[in-house]
């Protein structure tokens, strides 16, 4: 009888650090009054002490904060300067994406944009029943908002929560930060995955942004062009192009450096062709057929049209009769000098 084999883990507990607090980027909330955006981030946390060390490492005053009625007491910071972070070890996801519903403090609804959970009878999460019955199939769309549905219009706001570890705290643990930005919901994951795989620092901070849309003018019923200005969390790092496509370059390609190759002195600019709408530099033309130095009037009067002159050139007959060519050479020969002969 063979040995017993036992699981030595479960598929569905995943991995996680112990987390230290919270990071935002906004202020506090006041009454009747919305938090604004911050340009660096704001931590929270349950310990003072963790706190003062952020405040010492990178600014900022440590300032008491209850964040529900009743609640345990939590201390803020809003730092000075970009918050140093890097990701988890590998074999923890750093983040989470999802369509959430709120309602009373509680998530009702959670999607993925094809695939919803509600809250069932016993406040458990259940798949939410397809839109053409009452099957509860997981291989068919049960988003309750819909699948055609633009983000924008759906009743649950796209959530991205991500983990990372702060650098110089000295504590073995994860802070997490949410956010409800598309633009970060599409960019910070891939570059946390990329960050924990080179095992890469970042700086985590907000940015302002701005782009160009068209929306719909209810008083004047028409579709203006309108300029939109919002503030986005990013991760600065510095991973080169070679380390983004784990590029490994052959021998002849070493010495270009990162970024725009250089240009050696006295190189001019690429030839652009001005008939080619994609600005793809032009091919130079072929090099001229070498000339030999004897045909080079010949060449030049090609070149310039010139007509060429014939040129009388003597038969050549290679099966000649030798008797017959000694006959010819023979008549062909100069006569004799009389002088010559009277001498002899």
């Amino acid at each position: 009888m063979g040995r017993r084999t036992h699981p030595t883990d479960v598929e569905d507990v995943q991995s996680a650090l112990r987390e230290l607090g919270r990071v935002r980027f906004g202020s506090r909330k006041e009454p009747n009054r919305p938090g604004s955006p911050l340009q660096y981030p704001r931590l929270s946390s349950t310990s003072r002490a963790r706190i003062e060390r952020i405040a010492s490492l990178f600014g900022g005053t440590v300032q008491e904060w209850q964040k529900t009625e009743g609640g345990a007491p939590e201390y803020d910071v809003v730092i000075e300067s970009p918050l140093p972070i890097v990701a988890p070890p590998p074999g923890i996801r750093p983040w989470s994406r999802s369509y959430e519903l709120w309602t009373g403090g509680i998530c009702q609804r959670r999607c993925t944009g094809v695939h919803a959970l509600t809250r069932g009878p016993r406040g458990r999460w259940i798949p939410a029943p397809v839109q053409t019955g009452t099957s509860r199939d997981l291989d068919e769309p049960s988003c309750i908002c819909g699948v055609d549905t633009e983000p924008e219009d759906r009743d649950c706001r796209l959530t991205l929560r991500f983990s990372f570890l702060i650098l110089g705290l000295g504590t073995a643990g994860q802070w997490r930060a949410e956010t409800h930005s598309y633009n970060a919901a599409r960019e910070i994951p891939p570059l946390l995955e990329l960050m924990q795989r080179r095992k890469a620092p970042g700086w985590l901070k907000m940015v302002k942004r701005e782009d160009l849309t068209l929306d719909y003018d209810e008083k004047k019923k028409e579709v203006r062009p309108l300029r939109r200005r919002f503030p986005v969390p990013v991760i600065d790092t510095e991973i080169s192009e070679d380390e983004l496509l784990e590029l490994e370059r052959p021998a002849s390609m070493v010495a270009i450096g990162a970024g725009v190759p250089q240009i050696e002195a006295g190189d001019g600019p690429v030839p652009y062709d001005e008939g080619a709408l994609d600005g793809s530099p032009i091919e130079p033309p072929p090099p001229p057929p070498e000339v030999p130095a004897d045909d080079y009037a010949t060449a030049s009067a090609h070149a310039a049209g010139v007509p060429e002159e014939p040129v009388d050139e003597e038969p050549v007959d290679e099966e000649e009769d030798p008797l017959a060519k000694a006959r010819r050479m023979h008549e062909q020969a100069p006569p004799p000098d009389p002088d010559q002969e009277s001498t002899s």
